[in-house]
């Protein structure tokens, strides 16, 4: 049986108007190497045992420390202290302005003013 006949079977795409048996078609966009190692990297749960500052015991488990941070309600901030001291500052309560306050009560002292007495501070002294 000549070739021209046979039924030929198989995935088949276009590739410069031809078609061509798509295990020995070339790839539409060429990509060049994902990495220059020449394994992928493996982010491993398991490290050298470390202490922990938070509460002081060992660990070996990235997990089971984070997890006990949590618990402890700690956050890990790694290395990035200039961007975590920026967070910290943006959500700390800003002390209000009272000099002015502070101004306006020592005058109003210095002209003899005297508040009234309250209640004492500790019940059983008074």
């Amino acid at each position: 049986m000549p070739l021209a006949n046979a039924m030929i079977r198989g995935t088949f795409v276009y590739r410069d108007g031809e078609l061509v048996p798509k295990h020995l078609a070339a790839p539409l966009v060429q990509r060049g190497a994902r990495s220059r190692l020449a394994a992928p990297m493996l982010n491993l749960d398991t490290v050298d045992a470390f202490r922990s500052m938070a509460d002081g015991r060992m660990y070996d488990s990235k997990a089971a420390y984070r997890a006990e941070l949590k618990r402890q309600g700690v956050r890990e901030i790694g290395n990035d202290i200039e961007g975590h001291l920026k967070e910290v500052a943006a959500t700390a309560p800003q002390k209000p302005k009272a000099k002015a306050d502070l101004i306006k009560a020592y005058q109003k002292v210095r002209q003899g003013y005297k508040p009234p007495p309250g209640p004492p501070l500790d019940p059983e002294m008074g």
